[in-house]
């Protein structure tokens, strides 16, 4: 019965210790961060010009404000007006 007793006071003490451990182990300070950016991937010059710009409702509530459902897009925002 002492041995059973020994046995699981052992695995108690283990589990407890490993647990401390690895509380101590996730609370340390993290490496170094890395700047994985990439200098001059594309040329600037491909962001000039016209952009067009589409919304597309991805939810929308039963109690939304306004004709909307899943999937709407907002045509008013799709082209730039150059005569104004």
């Amino acid at each position: 019965m002492t041995s059973a007793k020994h046995i699981t006071r052992l695995f108690a003490l283990s589990l407890a210790l490993s647990l401390a451990l690895s509380c101590a182990a996730g609370c340390t300070k993290g490496g170094p961060s890395v700047d994985r950016t990439q200098p001059n991937l594309v040329d600037e010059d491909l962001f000039e010009g016209e952009w067009w710009v589409a919304q597309t409702v991805i939810e929308a509530d039963a109690d939304a404000s306004g004709p909307t459902w899943t999937g709407d897009m907002g045509w008013a925002d799709l082209a730039i007006d150059n005569n104004g």
